[in-house]
């Protein structure tokens, strides 16, 4: 297992989705979010409004996503109305 921290350090929301799920999280400005993850080597890939958190080897569905208060959230936490949302 591995984790990473996601801080955003923007002033807008800032979309991560974790892949290949296509699951999405928003982080608010001065917020963290932190992924564990079922792989020793994830990728994180940025992209001009957000990241992925790429899960490489292991089951994307063992994915955990914590909020720096200690909450377990689940896709679409904090998703502004009108904003992306995956395929299902």
């Amino acid at each position: 297992m591995a984790s990473v921290s996601i801080v955003n350090d923007g002033k807008a929301s800032l979309c991560v989705l974790v892949e290949p799920l296509g699951e999405d999280f928003w982080i608010q400005p001065e917020q963290t979010l932190t992924f564990t993850i079922p792989d020793e080597e994830p990728t994180v890939s940025w992209y001009e409004d957000g990241a992925s958190v790429w899960i490489n080897d292991g089951d994307p569905s063992d994915v955990v996503v914590i909020t720096e208060a200690g909450m377990v959230v689940t896709s679409g936490f904090q998703r502004p109305p009108g904003a992306f949302e995956p395929a299902t």
